[in-house]
């Protein structure tokens, strides 16, 4: 199934007065140590959504200068936010809010993480249907990862910089980006299977 949210043209319709909450299992291992996990795929039904972004970088420095901050950490949990409705059908969209520990500020603004944590906000499951948007599927609890974050509306909420700005980081420390296609792909693929100091030093 696939559909089309237009240019992340989402308006709040409403608030969850209490959601689902995904946590992952504690880990003392660092992000991209031989002895760290990642989330196993949950084998469940892929909803395909095509995105006409806003933003889209044409080069890693471009995606760095939309970007707040970018950050190495380990998903703690996933807890269902806000409905969303697009613009263009109507459809409501479930959100989530990612309680990500953060290893490591590889780039921007050290003092959004200064709490050692960051809420980001994403599209999350839809009654059991895992949106992959322009490729990228959600972070999920457990998760390792490199994000690129930039500010919303709402106070201490992050978003991911576009769907370009989404790495999951296996034992090898190596970065795994979108399945991508469509709008800023080749950034994605030249990222692809870099260490995360290999990043941090092409960050500058």
């Amino acid at each position: 199934m696939r559909r089309n949210l237009g240019a992340w043209g989402l308006a709040v319709v409403l608030l969850t007065a209490c959601g689902t909450t995904t946590a992952a299992e504690p880990s003392d291992a660092p992000c991209g140590a031989p002895t760290s996990t990642q989330a196993a795929p949950s084998g469940e039904e892929i909803l395909e959504v095509d995105v006409d972004e806003r933003v889209v970088a044409d080069t890693l420095d471009d995606l760095a200068g939309e970007s707040e901050i970018v950050v190495l950490g380990r998903v703690l949990r996933a807890q269902d936010a806000e409905l969303v409705a697009d613009s263009e059908d109507g459809k409501r969209v479930q959100m989530e809010h990612l309680t990500i520990e953060v290893q490591s500020v590889l780039d921007g603004d050290e003092d959004l993480a200064s709490s050692g944590e960051v809420t980001v906000r994403q599209a999350g499951r839809d009654h059991g249907r895992v949106p992959r948007t322009n490729g990228l599927l959600p972070a999920q609890a457990g998760q390792c990862a490199v994000l690129f974050l930039d500010k919303t509306s709402r106070e201490r909420v992050l978003t991911i910089t576009s769907t370009q700005g989404q790495f999951v980081v296996d034992d090898e420390g190596q970065l795994h980006g979108a399945d991508a296609h469509g709008p800023g792909a080749e950034v994605v693929r030249k990222i692809e299977g870099m260490t995360v100091e290999e990043l941090r030093a092409a960050l500058g």
